[in-house]
């Protein structure tokens, strides 16, 4: 399964693979964000980039863990 997002205008694609048919494939995923003044405008888009993915990645039945650094 192949999922895609836009980062700041470029795409991200992650590529997740179910171990079988009847088991979840496990992935861990760490996002980070810069949150210094000069990002401002982006955290919002961010934020709804990373909502969105998690949604997309849950549906097609990847167990998924998140989690964000953030630095500024």
């Amino acid at each position: 399964m192949s999922f895609t997002i836009s980062l700041g205008g470029s795409p991200l694609t992650c590529n997740v693979e179910q171990v079988s048919a009847t088991t979840k494939g496990a992935v861990d995923l760490v996002f980070i964000n810069d949150t210094t003044g000069s990002m401002s405008g982006t955290v919002k888009g961010i934020a709804s980039s990373v909502e969105k993915f998690a949604t997309e990645i849950a549906a097609g039945g990847v167990d998924a863990r998140f989690a964000m650094y953030t630095y500024g």
